[in-house]
């Protein structure tokens, strides 16, 4: 807020606020290039007073940021230029520790494609199931799976599924029509593909939440 930043409301770009009962707009925000400036809220103490013993908590955190698709029905990829953009991860294991000592029910990723870096998601994961095992919590793991699903990011859900951390896994498909899918600017998996990946989930007891859209342009009835 103002207070924190030590900025007046007029200087802060991308915000509305009420003036004496008039609506101020400070014109358009600019992206943060340098994720580096954010700091965590977890790591510096912001919610540690509180009392997990007088209710369940859920906290959100974020590893990346940003979204490599352009889809037209879709603000996320749209605005940030399809540059995806990666916090350090000292600071992301920081925050997986501070949920599991301040007992965090449910850990909730905010990325758009959780899974899309193979390595460094598969280290997130290996950290979020260490933590379990050490404090035990979270207890649940939530994300915005990656769009394009594949095998290896079905590994990490086979992972999390292993250690009572799963959620839900997630197939966004939004339409199997090629028109449409050229008219929303968006490719999916080869359709081979994503049986393999419906077959090797039921193997592995994991639900598969497939997320579609109706009424995209080119559809018909």
């Amino acid at each position: 807020n103002s207070i924190m930043s030590g900025k007046k409301l007029d200087d802060i770009p991308g915000i509305t606020y009420n003036k004496k009962g008039k609506w101020i707009q400070t014109g358009p925000s600019e992206r943060i290039t340098h994720l580096g400036e954010i700091q965590s809220p977890y790591l510096i103490g912001l919610f540690d007073d509180l009392k997990q013993e007088e209710y369940s908590v859920n906290a959100i955190i974020e590893t990346d940021r940003g979204c490599p698709y352009k889809c037209t029905f879709c603000d996320w990829g749209g605005t940030t230029f399809s540059k995806i953009k990666k916090f350090d991860l000292d600071r992301v294991f920081g925050e997986i520790e501070w949920a599991g000592k301040n007992k965090i029910e449910m850990l909730n990723s905010s990325n758009a494609n959780f899974g899309i870096f193979k390595e460094r998601d598969s280290l997130i994961v290996d950290k979020i199931i260490e933590t379990k095992h050490k404090y035990g919590y979270p207890k649940l793991f939530e994300t915005s799976w990656a769009k394009n699903s594949n095998q290896d990011v079905l590994d990490l859900a086979i992972r999390l599924e292993k250690n009572g951390l799963l959620r839900k896994f997630g197939i966004s498909v939004q339409s199997t029509e090629p028109e449409v899918l050229k008219n929303i600017k968006r490719s999916n998996m080869k359709i081979n593909d994503f049986d393999d990946i419906l077959d090797r989930a039921k193997q592995n007891n994991i639900s598969v939440m497939v997320e579609t859209i109706v009424g995209l342009p080119g559809e018909t009835f």
